[in-house]
């Protein structure tokens, strides 16, 4: 299941990488750009009256699509994917599934980003708990497999006995919708982690612990006491499957997940001298891709930072420009309540913006001038374009609520409009 790694271990997956230009950002791209797969198995109840879900999630890019509109009339474009699903269970007892799963789109474009999904599920009924699935997807297409071999997923038995399994998703009312991101919780959302168990009662004993692991490090290690969980009262939730609504009885684990940054953590479930781990990531689905790059991140802030903050940004060990990099937005961070820092997030989407649309044959989009008035500014509120007779040709941006007007010019007829009037 392709995933990320936490946030901050990204802006080191390219940091060795020589140089700093738009090819370097392009090489970003190029490694994180992918089609993406989530799944998972989750279940409920006991013996015969066992409950079973299985729930995909697939970026559109990963499909083929076909207009089936007659000629002359609207397109819609038709995917359409074959879903075989085989699953083995404790008694040894096997069950297969097969399901077509389609999305029709009018805009071909849509059907090319890689966080449009087509997503759904299979439900069924078990009389012993799952020990292994397999999965195969076909593109009906164009008769392609989008695996080279099928995806085998094996569940690790739980040595807490009542313990079932984890399901992540959003509760409210006793009503659960299931984040459908495999084993992550997204970024900066107040999904829950609610723990299943086959009996309720006997869970009492449970105790949990918090565990992350840090950026530079291979093993996890106990978070601080105030991220540490409390696990709730027993209590039923009903989950809507595919067919039918089922009920799940376990325990939530009340902690704030809103505040977890970006990255990997485990959650002991612990019972007498048993205990399990349930692995998990806060997962940023559609994080600014500069964020990858620690250079990229750092290097780009130096319209908004002090040069005192800026040499820290830039120089030093990694683990210390990392530290500065946090330190920096923490000190701007509009809802310091969270995790999730929603200046950061809108700063580093224009970087991407200006990588992507103001580069030059000389720079990188956010060294221009266009770049860095983005950036400062956002986009703007009307941009209008002329080329005057026997003149290089103009862009005008305004900013109606700031009151601010830039005019620039191609003066070169290279396409690297230089700021003429504006500050």
């Amino acid at each position: 299941m392709p995933k990320k790694p936490g946030f901050l271990v990204l802006l080191l997956v390219l940091f060795s990488l020589s140089g700093f230009s738009q090819a370097r950002f392009e090489e970003v791209i190029s490694r994180q750009n992918r089609p993406m797969y989530f799944d998972e198995l989750n279940w409920s109840g006991n013996g015969p009256d066992l409950s079973c879900l299985f729930e995909f999630k697939i970026s559109l890019d990963y499909l083929s699509f076909i207009n089936q509109s007659p000629v002359g009339e609207p397109p819609v474009y038709h995917g359409e994917i074959g879903l075989t699903l085989e699953v083995t269970f404790q008694d040894s007892t096997i069950q297969r599934f097969y399901k077509v799963f389609s999305k029709n789109s009018d805009d071909l474009a849509s059907t090319k980003k890689r966080f449009e999904f087509l997503t759904g599920g299979i439900q069924f009924k078990s009389a012993s708990n799952p020990v292994r699935y397999i999965v195969d997807i076909t593109d009906l297409g164009n008769k392609k497999t989008l695996f080279k071999t099928p995806r085998t997923v094996r569940i690790k038995s739980k040595s807490v006995p009542e313990f079932l399994t984890s399901w992540f998703g959003q509760t409210e009312h006793g009503l659960m919708k299931t984040s459908n991101l495999g084993k992550n919780i997204p970024y900066g959302t107040n999904h829950q982690l609610f723990l299943g168990f086959s009996d309720t009662a006997g869970s009492s004993g449970i105790k949990t612990k918090l565990l992350q692991r840090p950026f530079d490090e291979d093993q996890f290690e106990a978070a601080p006491d105030s991220l540490q969980p409390e696990l709730q009262a027993p209590e039923v939730l009903t989950v809507s499957g595919p067919d039918s609504s089922f009920t799940v009885s376990g325990r939530s684990v009340r902690f704030p997940l809103n505040n977890l940054d970006a990255g990997q953590y485990a959650l002991t479930v612990q019972s007498g001298n048993s205990s399990d781990t349930v692995y998990f990531m806060i997962y940023w689905l559609n994080m600014p891709y500069s964020l990858y790059d620690l250079d990229v991140a750092t290097r780009t802030m130096k319209y908004i930072a002090s040069e005192e903050d800026y040499d820290g940004l830039t120089s030093g060990s990694s683990s210390k420009r990392i530290q500065a990099f946090r330190t920096f937005w923490k000190k701007r961070d509009p809802s310091a309540g969270t995790a999730y820092n929603e200046l950061m997030a809108e700063y580093f989407r224009r970087v991407d913006f200006t990588f992507v649309n103001f580069p030059t044959s000389r720079d990188p989009g956010w060294r221009t001038d266009r770049g860095r008035i983005y950036l400062l500014y956002g986009e703007p509120g009307t941009k209008n374009r002329i080329t005057p007779p026997n003149q290089p040709p103009q862009e005008t941006w305004t900013y109606p609520r700031l009151k601010k007007t830039f005019v620039f010019s191609d003066l070169d007829g290279k396409g690297d409009f230089k700021l003429i009037s504006g500050k």
